[in-house]
């Protein structure tokens, strides 16, 4: 009879490990292999060891780089960190092992490619290299000039100095923070109209 409950118990036993041991192994590799983690926000400061977001509710975070993280930029092809500076909105895949985590990839958040026009007072000028105006509200906008830059009229480059009045003309870049001029469009003066000369009543004699 004891040989019986204990073949029995040892039988109960045996159901349990092989019950429990794939739920013993599972919670092992959970371990093993980290748990993954997203976080998205703007960036406030990046370097080849950490990247560090702004979250919602200005919340901060700093998330530690490696060597095998991943840079993700639409239309961009083998991004790398170098690609990656403040004011960028993204968003981080990091993994957390034993309480460590470790930034796997990062993937910029585009916006959406608008234009951007802005009017002002040139208050700098270096042809080919960039464009600085004042607008109205006093603020100062500064656009890179490439030789692909159209300066309208074409005629009347030679105008385009400091103190002129222009439009700058500069799609949004995704994948860069720097503004492009894509044309600068000079406001020329009305030009004044030509002096006529007013008729002059002739003299009558008087009686």
């Amino acid at each position: 009879m004891k040989n019986k409950k204990l073949l029995v118990l040892l039988s109960m036993l045996a159901v349990l490990f092989m019950i429990t041991s794939p739920v013993l192994a599972a919670s092992h590799n959970v371990v093993a292999q980290g748990m993954t983690e997203n976080y998205k926000g703007t960036i406030t400061f990046i370097d080849a060891a950490s990247i560090e977001l702004k979250q919602k509710g200005d919340v901060l975070i700093s998330i530690p780089l490696s060597s095998e993280t991943v840079v993700k930029i639409p239309t961009k092809s083998e991004a790398t960190l170098a690609d990656l500076k403040a004011g960028m909105k993204v968003t981080v895949k990091a993994l957390r092992v034993d309480d460590v985590l470790t930034a796997k990839k990062i993937i910029l958040i585009p916006g959406k490619p608008t234009k951007v026009y802005k009017v002002g007072v040139v208050t700098d000028y270096q042809p080919g290299i960039s464009i600085t105006i004042q607008a109205k509200n006093a603020s100062l906008h500064t656009f890179l000039v490439t030789a692909d830059t159209k300066i309208l009229p074409a005629d009347q480059a030679d105008k385009l100095v400091v103190d002129a009045v222009v439009t700058i003309i500069s799609p949004r870049d995704v994948t860069s923070l720097d503004r492009t001029a894509k044309a600068i469009v000079i406001h020329l003066p009305d030009p004044e109209p030509e002096p006529t000369e007013e008729p002059t009543a002739e003299p009558t004699d008087t009686p």
